[in-house]
């Protein structure tokens, strides 16, 4: 970090990540054709960045800025060895996938008046470019695939945004309108002998407001309602991913006609912070409800899941989406250095195509809560229990086309605690060591099996870790 005057900070930044993980998949055995599987993945990525901030209260123009360029190279390796008994032949799989990006940002904030009204005004934009790679190769080909090929074609991936936002304030009254605007282009490489589908370029460019309103009662009451429009470009691989594994039954194909995402969403809630004779507390809550058009989410389109029969799973847009739930978070922080949280979500989820009933949203997760207690005397130690809970999901609440209109399973509720605990030996080296699960229990996210078939004969295999323990330790410069 640099600051070469008392106003400007320049940070120069360095990351990188390496993880290697084996595995030996005891789900996949089915004697006599499959006798074992390994895998072998890797993920690295660095990135590099450069930050440049700028503060200073008397500059007439604007008062704060930042502007941030950078540069990420990731890289994923997936391998996979099946070991088949007689006659069949044993066989591999290796996948890759790159992803190179520049990016950057710039914004800026002014603070001025006129009249009684106060202004802060924010804008700026962001911006980035991706180039997108994949290839897959092996032995033993499926039926009808040849090695090596590709599940969808080089990609030239382009993201631009600017905004606008002006927090207008009249005593406690806070008004804060703002606009977006969005484009993207998305750009395959033509004529990729590697690549057997049809690739298509795609564009669009979306406007999107929004508005807040905020009223301080006092600290400790503060209602405020928020409308918001919104927009999701669809990615490379949702537009041209061609991706068959007929042995597995299973076939991934893009959608060229993809459109865009755009939602309208309408927020009310309260919000406050209060000090008490023992400590303070914070909370929020909040209402939402949000209307979809073009909702993307990934379906199974027909097929099921036979080698004859192979799942089709794809991309689409759903006509209508429409949203709602509740949210609310609180926390009590003690002088005596215990600290009390509370946190819980609950959402419903419909989609609807023209002229089609309405159905349950599958992305929708159940009800879930979570209480926490701290304790953290002084800067040197803490010891902290979480306890989670997830409601049942219901069958009620599931679209059954994702398990090709079977039953699909539905995981019952679970109760989770979690311990963990850390120690700082000085100002730049801590150490952390939690317990996830810390009662071994046997509980499933509705998340990780979505769209798995009641009857499946692998369902333990989609069960969340058993007791975990993690141990870390951490060094600051």
């Amino acid at each position: 970090m640099l600051t070469p005057t008392a106003r400007d900070t320049v940070k120069l930044t360095a990351e990188t990540v390496q993880r290697r993980v084996s595995t030996d998949v005891l789900s996949a055995i089915n004697a006599p054709a499959t006798l074992g599987l390994t895998t072998r993945d890797r993920l690295e990525r660095n990135r590099f960045s450069v930050d440049y901030d700028f503060r200073d209260d008397a500059f007439r123009w604007f008062q704060t800025a930042h502007v941030q360029f950078y540069y990420q190279d990731a890289k994923q390796d997936q391998y996979a060895f099946e070991t088949r008994g007689a006659p069949l032949k044993s066989r591999s799989r290796d996948n890759q996938y790159k992803e190179r990006t520049f990016g950057g940002a710039a914004f800026a904030e002014s603070g001025f008046a006129t009249g009684p009204l106060a202004h802060k005004l924010l804008y700026g934009v962001d911006g980035s470019l991706s180039r997108v790679t994949n290839m897959r190769d092996g032995t033993v080909p499926g039926v009808g695939e040849a090695f090596p090929n590709k599940a969808f074609p080089d990609t030239d991936y382009t993201l631009f945004g600017a905004f606008v936002q002006d927090q207008i304030g009249y005593g406690r009254l806070l008004v804060t309108p703002g606009l977006r605007f969005d484009t993207y282009r998305l750009s395959p490489t033509e004529n990729d002998p590697l690549f057997t589908g049809k690739a298509v370029s795609t564009s669009a460019n979306e406007l999107s407001p929004r508005v807040a309103v905020l009223y301080e009662i006092t600290p400790a009451v503060i209602p405020y309602v928020q409308y918001a429009h919104g927009f999701r470009a669809p990615t490379p691989d949702q537009v041209n991913s061609s991706f068959s594994n007929p042995v597995y039954g299973y076939t991934s194909i893009g959608n060229p006609n993809l459109k865009p995402e755009t939602s309208d969403t309408f927020e009310a809630g309260l919000r406050g912070k209060a000090g008490t004779g023992y400590g303070v507390v914070r909370y929020s809550a909040a209402a939402f409800t949000g209307r979809y058009r073009n909702f993307i989410s990934r379906t199974t389109i027909a097929g099921s899941g036979r080698p004859v029969d192979p799942f089709v799973f794809q991309y689409v847009n759903f006509a209508d989406a429409r949203i709602h739930g509740l949210e609310g978070r609180a926390e009590w922080v003690m002088p005596n250095g215990i600290t009390l949280k509370t946190a819980m979500a609950f959402t419903k989820g419909s989609t609807q195509n023209d002229g089609a009933a309405s159905q349950p949203l599958n992305t929708v997760n159940p009800f879930s809560a979570v209480f926490g207690v701290r304790y953290e005397p002084g800067e040197r130690w803490f010891v902290q229990t979480d306890l989670l809970f997830q409601a049942a999901k219901r069958d009620k609440d599931v679209d059954k086309s994702d398990c090709s209109n079977k039953a699909c399973f539905t995981p019952p509720s679970s109760f989770v605690v979690d311990l963990r605990g850390g120690y700082r030996f000085n100002k730049h080296v801590s150490a952390t060591i939690g317990i996830r699960n810390l009662f071994d229990r046997k509980y499933w996210n509705w998340s990780d099996v979505r769209g798995i078939a009641a009857d499946s004969q692998v369902l333990d295999a989609y069960s969340s870790p058993g007791r975990t323990v993690a141990v870390s330790m951490k060094v600051d410069f």
